[in-house]
C-alpha cells in the first residue's frame, strides 16, 4: 500500500540503545539538530523524515544522543545547537526534563529550541511542562507524522535563527496570547477534542503572527508568546489580524472549516528589553535580568478579563505606535493603555 509524507511515524518497542558515536563535523552552512532518545528506531525514522530538509538554503546536521547524560556532553561541545528533539523517559523516568532544566538553568541556554517528544504523555502533561520548563513545542509520538515533524523542526529552526538575531537587538514588542476560559473548556471536552481544537486554532492564527514578521518564542499550552523586534506597530497589526481571524472562524461551522467550539482570546502587548526566558508554574514569567518586560506582558494578558477587553497594551508600547495604528486598533477592539506602575 503506498504511503504519503503524512503517514504516522511508527515508534517501535524500546530496545537496547547503542552507545553514542562522536558526531562528524558538520558541513559548512548547516543547522545543527540534536536527537535525544534511548530508542535507536526513533533516531532512524527521524533521519528518514528529515532527509533533504532545508531552511534558507542550509541543510540539517543531526547529532545523536541516547541518554540525558550523553546529550549534556554534546550540548556543552556544540553551542550552535539550534534545536533539540527531546524524549522524556530514558535512563530515568524524567531524564529529558532534567536535561532541559540543566540546559535552561545551569547552562544558561535560553536560545536553543526544545521540541519535547514523548510516547508516554502521562509522564509529562503538556500544559504543566510547557509552563514550568520553557519547552518550545510538544509532540506526542502517537500523533506525530513525518509532515508534522518536519513542520515542527522548521518552525523551531526559524525561531532559533530569529531569536539569535533578536538577542543583539534587546528591545522588542512582546505579545502574549491565551484562550479565554480554557480551563472550563478543557474540563467540558475530552482531552483529544481539546488538543484538536487548540491545534486547529493555532493553525489559523500563527500564520497571522508570521505575516507581520513575529517570532513565536514558545507555546504555552492554551496560548503562546510572540516577539516583534523593532516593530511595535507590527505587534498590534498582528493582534488585529488574529482577532479578526477568530471572529471569521466563529461565523463558520465545523463543516465550513470553522472551529468545533466558540473561542475567545486575550492578548497583552508590551514594549521593552527581553530575551527568551522561562515561565513559572502559575503562568507568570520568571523574572531575570533582561526579561522583566515579559512579566508586564503577562500581567496585561491577565488584566484583559478585568477590563473585559480582548487587547491590552502598555504605555511603553502606546508611545511607540503610529497614530494610524492606534486609531485602527481602537476602531475594531478595546485597546486599553495600562501604565506599568499600575500593574
Amino acid at each position: 500500500m503506498p504511503t504519503t509524507d503524512d503517514d504516522l511515524l511508527v515508534f517501535a518497542a524500546e530496545e537496547d540503545a547503542p552507545a553514542a558515536q562522536p558526531a562528524a563535523a558538520p558541513e559548512a552552512a548547516t543547522w545543527r539538530v540534536l536527537v535525544v532518545d534511548d530508542d535507536a528506531f526513533v533516531h532512524k525514522v527521524t533521519e528518514m523524515a528529515l532527509q533533504g530538509v532545508q531552511l534558507d538554503g542550509k541543510r540539517l546536521h543531526l547529532d545523536h544522543a541516547y541518554s540525558g547524560v550523553e546529550a549534556k556532553v554534546l550540548l556543552q561541545q556544540h553551542a550552535d545547537t539550534a534545536v533539540v528533539l527531546l524524549d522524556v523517559v530514558m535512563e530515568t523516568g524524567d531524564a529529558g526534563l532534567q536535561l532541559l532544566r540543566w540546559l535552561r538553568g545551569e547552562h544558561h541556554n535560553h536560545l536553543t529550541r526544545v521540541v519535547l517528544r514523548t510516547g508516554q504523555p502521562g509522564d509529562a502533561p503538556e500544559r504543566e511542562v510547557m509552563l514550568r520548563d520553557d519547552i518550545n513545542d510538544y509532540q506526542p509520538k502517537s500523533e506525530l507524522s513525518a509532515r508534522r515533524l518536519v513542520t515542527a523542526v522548521l518552525r523551531a529552526l526559524e525561531g532559533w535563527r530569529d531569536l539569535s538575531a533578536l538577542a543583539k537587538e534587546r528591545d522588542c514588542a512582546l505579545l502574549l496570547l491565551d484562550i479565554r476560559g480554557f480551563e472550563s473548556l478543557a474540563a467540558r471536552l475530552e482531552s483529544q477534542r481539546t488538543f484538536a481544537l487548540v491545534n486547529k486554532l493555532f493553525e489559523h492564527i500563527v500564520p497571522e503572527i508570521h505575516a507581520e514578521h513575529g517570532i513565536i518564542d514558545k507555546y504555552l499550552g492554551s496560548g503562546f508568546l510572540a516577539l516583534f523586534p523593532t516593530q511595535p506597530d507590527a505587534a498590534v497589526r498582528a493582534a488585529n489580524r488574529v482577532l479578526e481571524r477568530v471572529e471569521a472562524l466563529g461565523r463558520c461551522g465545523p463543516d465550513e472549516g470553522g472551529l468545533s467550539e466558540p473561542v475567545q482570546l486575550n492578548i497583552g502587548i508590551h514594549w521593552g528589553p527581553s530575551l527568551p526566558g522561562g515561565v513559572a508554574t502559575d503562568g507568570a514569567p520568571q523574572v531575570r535580568e533582561g526579561v522583566d518586560s515579559l512579566s508586564v506582558g503577562a500581567q496585561l494578558e491577565r488584566l484583559t478579563r478585568q477590563f473585559d477587553a480582548r487587547l491590552l497594551v502598555s504605555g511603553a508600547l502606546v508611545q511607540r505606535l503610529s497614530p494610524e495604528t492606534a486609531r485602527s486598533a481602537q476602531a475594531h477592539y478595546t485597546l486599553a493603555e495600562v501604565r506599568e506602575q499600575n500593574l
